[in-house]
């Protein structure tokens, strides 16, 4: 009995592999892209429970790689089963790198994202490692994704749902610390969306040699609690926008002001003739961001007066984490040119999970993750 049961289940994968082989070259073809150049071990599909009509489908297309280097356009997909023809189409450039910390999975995640009556997410799941023996370090983070026209709109960006990190003798001796984040979807909504509900298990871990020799440990696990909000175009925790850090550059000999409002009344002034600063900034409004941080070069936090105050464009930049493509307009817009990277440019406004940029002359937008605000180093 269990020997047909083996078979069955035999012939069952074998199908499912055939058909997605199908449907993965329908899509290639459709795609043109070439065949050599597709990452296949990171390549996957999933039929969505939601319709199983469609497919979900992950093609990385390989833009670098080498012996222990590799970086990844990213192709998502939902595709009509019978057809093969795509639907719903999301590309991203140079999305993935795979160097130190190591890519090793990408997984489709169908579980119920109900976002609200009639819209429904699906995710991307990354999981990431080292090789490291002394010093292990472990993630995975989660994309969640929405049908918008023909393409698809990535509404929860790469956050982190799995981190593990330790250091230890490789004896004995050592400590690691694991997080764990739980998400369900809330019955109260923002903006017409569903709250997500996130319970992160913490899991602090020492161990250590007793007085017989015994490698001895203790555990600890404590529970966070934090909600994502959707803020009109993506879930961020509590619907905020998302700090940016900057520097600051101005070439006036004078000190910068710092303003109670856009325009308004100056409440303090920093000289970066005499040092640099690193400055957390909000939200933008006509030119200015609000500034709810400032520190030095030595990492001293510079209180500001009243807690929060307002800076100008024209004296912030940031650099270039990789070389980028800048947008007419966030996400969707077209291309008006390329920055390479580790360039100084201006940073002018912002909308969301995007910075507009302007670099001799050339104007346009990028994601605010390929920003860089440490005045004296470079970012990973």
């Amino acid at each position: 009995m269990k020997y047909w049961i083996l078979i069955f289940l035999f012939l069952i994968s074998s199908k499912s592999f055939s058909q997605d082989s199908t449907l993965f070259n329908r899509v290639i073809d459709q795609l043109n892209l070439d065949r050599s150049k597709i990452k296949n071990d990171l390549m996957v599909a999933k039929v969505w429970p939601h319709n199983t009509k469609e497919t979900i489908m992950v093609i990385p297309e390989i833009v670098k790689e080498d012996e222990d280097y590799f970086v990844l356009n990213s192709y998502l997909l939902i595709v009509n089963n019978e057809t093969g023809k795509i639907i719903n189409k999301y590309f991203e450039p140079s999305a993935w790198q795979s160097d130190a910390i190591i890519l090793s999975e990408i997984k489709i995640d169908t579980a119920a994202y109900i976002l609200s009556e009639n819209k429904r997410a699906f995710g991307i799941r990354l999981r990431y490692h080292t090789l490291s023996q002394p010093n292990p370090y472990g993630s995975s983070t989660l994309s969640l994704f929405v049908k918008s026209g023909y393409t698809l709109k990535e509404i929860l960006r790469t956050y982190e749902v799995v981190n593990y990190s330790a250091e230890w003798n490789m004896r004995c001796d050592g400590e690691s610390v694991g997080h764990e984040r739980t998400l369900r979807m809330a019955t109260k909504k923002t903006n017409d969306h569903y709250d997500i509900l996130v319970e992160n298990e913490i899991t602090f871990t020492e161990s250590f040699e007793d007085e017989k020799g015994d490698c001895n440990a203790t555990e600890e696990i404590t529970t966070k609690k934090t909600v994502l909000k959707f803020n009109g175009e993506e879930y961020t925790e509590d619907g905020t926008f998302r700090p940016l850090d900057v520097y600051l550059n101005d070439p006036d000999e004078n000190a910068t002001n710092i303003r109670r409002e856009p325009n308004g009344k100056i409440i303090q002034k920093l000289n970066d003739q005499d040092d640099y600063f690193t400055l957390t900034i909000t939200e933008a409004s006509n030119g200015w961001f609000k500034l709810i941080k400032v520190i030095d070069v030595e990492g001293n936090n510079i209180e500001i007066s009243g807690g929060t105050g307002w800076i100008h464009n024209s004296v912030l930049e940031v650099s270039t984490r990789k070389k980028v493509e800048l947008l007419e307009a966030p996400q969707y817009g077209s291309i008006v040119g390329i920055i390479d990277q580790e360039i100084q440019v201006k940073i002018k406004d912002r909308y969301l999970d995007w910075v507009q940029i302007e670099y001799k002359g050339l104007i346009g937008w990028i994601k605010s993750e390929w920003i860089c605000g440490n005045p004296v180093t470079t970012c990973p």
